[in-house]
């Protein structure tokens, strides 16, 4: 950080303290203490051994600024005058440039006993990164207590994972400040100064809160009405917390992703690397491979995954069926021949939806695809769903009821999925049949559709991408794609659904 040279004896200073923050006598933890309580220190870890480390120290040569500053006579007598003075105090020691004793310092270097420490940090009215890293420490433990508090009452009706994800992210980043003495990216950093800090805090604090909420969550939240609820302010989550919340879901998707865990040849090579000297916490170069993937969902779909939306959720469909409201009501779409929809309060409020003459269900994940097909190529006895590539917990409430109705008929139901023939339609495809639909089987997902719309496929340069697959490949939940899996490889093509209408 560049510091104004206005006054330089907190010029000299500030520059040592950022050099001791970013150095490994500040992230010593485990050496013999020479004194002071961390909860009173502003500035240092404890137990820091204070002997057998290199000084904390910089050369004046080394700043262009400062040394042309320096080249008039009475800046030069106002530096080392400051210098001067924080070394009678003990804070800091020099040496002179050869044959230039008492005009020309060479090197000055910090002092680093605690009380000399604490000093320091006083005159530059600065807030340590300890202070700042013990606090994160402990407001990432309160959210975690947080949630195993209430982890019970809340399992019941919702995503199991999405506690559990939330949580493991904390543990995480828990281990990552005691391990790195750092604040993580994904949350807020202060500027030293008290307010920049305290502001810091506040931020974490509400960042924390939302990820307790939506680990709890089992429904849908509007984005400006649980803002208004946590924080009083409509805006305030979308201005200061939404690209934080983003990344860290971001982060979460790609390390649950379930290409992420390894077939078990693969653990067992990883059981190999560690029995046979492999060097503690660095993994074979196919396990930190398999993190470096592409994002594929958008910070959008990310949240509505999680029930968080800008508006109430509208799900579309078209097929005769009936549905019955929690206070008796029946609504029917027998007649809407050309389409129809409910948001996503009156799914909340649905018991059951009967089928009527339905023989087939199909769900289309592209929006294009959907309104093509239900306009050109729905049959009188198809019920069509416009999937998305977003499952939600609204979705997915809408998505059982009409799996339970299928249940319930008298009539014998095909399911069918269609969506892109990439890794994002692969995915989307499994997790319906494993979370909604067991008999489902995919439609026009073939290497017959491949073939056909070759002309159209998008040429796969990605390296990472044709390792994915390759992935996916040996993963036996995606047996039913495997010779389209080998048709991508071999001729590193994909195909998007809005190329085959």
């Amino acid at each position: 950080m560049a510091y104004s040279f206005d006054n330089m004896e907190i010029w000299i200073l500030q520059e040592l303290l950022d050099r001791y923050e970013r150095s490994s006598l500040f992230r010593d933890r485990n050496q013999p203490s020479a004194g002071l309580d961390a909860g009173k220190n502003q500035g240092l870890l404890p137990n820091q051994k204070r002997s057998g480390v290199r000084r904390i120290q910089f050369r004046v040569n080394s700043f262009g600024k400062l040394n042309v500053l320096l080249e008039d006579a009475d800046r030069r007598k106002e530096f080392l005058r400051a210098a001067g003075d924080l070394k009678s105090r003990g804070l800091i020691d020099y040496e002179w440039v050869k044959y230039e004793k008492g005009n020309l310092i060479e090197r000055i270097w910090l002092i680093t006993e605690e009380d000399r420490l604490l000093e320091s940090y006083r005159i530059c009215r600065r807030v340590g990164k300890e202070q700042q890293i013990l606090q994160l420490e402990k407001q990432i433990r309160s959210a975690l207590d947080r949630l195993d508090i209430e982890a019970g009452a809340q399992k019941h009706g919702c995503r199991e994972e999405s506690a559990d994800d939330i949580q493991a992210f904390l543990k995480e980043m828990l281990q990552s400040v005691r391990e790195h003495h750092s604040v993580p990216r994904f949350f807020f950093h202060g500027k030293n100064t008290l307010k920049s800090t305290q502001c810091s805090y506040e931020k974490n604090e509400s960042l924390l809160r939302f990820l307790v909420v939506l680990s709890q969550n089992k429904g849908e939240l509007q984005e400006r009405v649980v803002s208004t609820r946590l924080y009083g302010d409509s805006k305030y989550f979308e201005r200061e917390l939404k690209t934080k919340v983003v990344s860290i879901l971001r982060y979460i998707y790609a390390s649950r992703r379930e290409l992420n865990i390894v077939s078990e040849q693969r653990k067992r090579e990883a059981a190999v690397f560690e029995t046979e000297g492999g060097a503690a916490g660095t993994p074979p170069a196919f396990l930190k491979q398999e993190t470096e993937l592409p994002e594929e969902k958008s910070s959008e779909e990310l949240l509505e995954e999680r029930g968080i939306v800008r508006w109430p959720e509208i799900l579309e469909f078209c097929g005769k069926i009936q549905m019955t409201l929690d206070n008796g009501q029946e609504i029917s779409y027998q007649n809407q021949i050309f389409g129809a929809y409910v948001n996503s309060d009156t799914v909340r409020h649905a018991t059951c939806v009967k089928m009527g003459e339905v023989a087939r269900v199909i769900t289309i994940e592209n929006k294009a695809n959907y309104v093509w097909y239900i306009t050109t190529h729905r049959k009188e006895d198809e019920l069509v769903l416009f999937h998305g590539g977003v499952f939600s917990p609204v979705k997915g409430q809408w998505l059982k009821l009409i799996a339970k109705a299928g249940e319930e008929t008298e009539r014998s139901i095909s399911y069918r999925h269609w969506s892109d023939i990439d890794v994002g339609g692969f995915r989307i495809f499994l997790r319906l049949k494993k979370e909604i639909f067991p008999e489902v089987l995919p439609m026009s997902m073939d290497v017959k559709t491949l073939e056909r719309w070759r002309e159209k496929c998008m040429r796969i340069e990605d390296e990472n991408y044709i390792a994915l697959i390759r992935k996916m490949r040996e993963n036996p939940e995606y047996k039913m794609f495997h010779d389209v899996l080998d048709y991508m490889m071999a001729h590193r093509v994909r195909l998007e659904q809005e190329n085959e209408i």
